[in-house]
């Protein structure tokens, strides 16, 4: 989970991210929600066989803990 504050969540924000190669940065669009996966492509752990990278999953979470649904029954 990458915790971001509800403001970089609503406006879009760059971060940076910790991956197996080392940290990039990470543009979030603006209007993402909490519990959001984005996929970094090539930057996962590399295939035995083939030699290639998988991805790396990010889920997006807010700094106050708070989810989409908790959100949504408040």
């Amino acid at each position: 989970d990458l915790e971001i504050a509800d403001a970089g969540l609503r406006d879009g924000a760059r971060v940076r991210v910790p991956t197996i190669g080392g940290e990039i940065a990470l543009e979030i669009p603006a209007g993402a929600e909490p519990g959001q996966v984005l996929r970094l492509r090539g930057m996962g752990i590399r295939d035995r066989v083939s030699g290639r990278r998988g991805d790396q999953y990010v889920r997006l979470a807010t700094t106050d803990g708070s989810s989409s649904a908790s959100r949504a029954s408040a």
